[in-house]
């Protein structure tokens, strides 16, 4: 996985650019994943944080 970040980020020479993308993508997953879920709960997370 973070191989692929890696190439990712080389690809963008503005590194701020990348970061505001996945953090505006992750609040988006977020906010999608407690509106589709029964219980209005948000995406479960792994103890270490990530996504499952």
């Amino acid at each position: 996985m973070h191989k692929i970040l890696n190439r990712v980020l080389l690809y963008f020479s503005d590194k701020r650019l990348v970061k505001l993308i996945i953090l505006s993508m992750l609040v988006v997953l977020k906010i999608f994943g407690s509106e589709i879920s029964p219980t209005g709960d948000p995406i479960p997370e792994a103890e270490d944080g990530s996504l499952v």
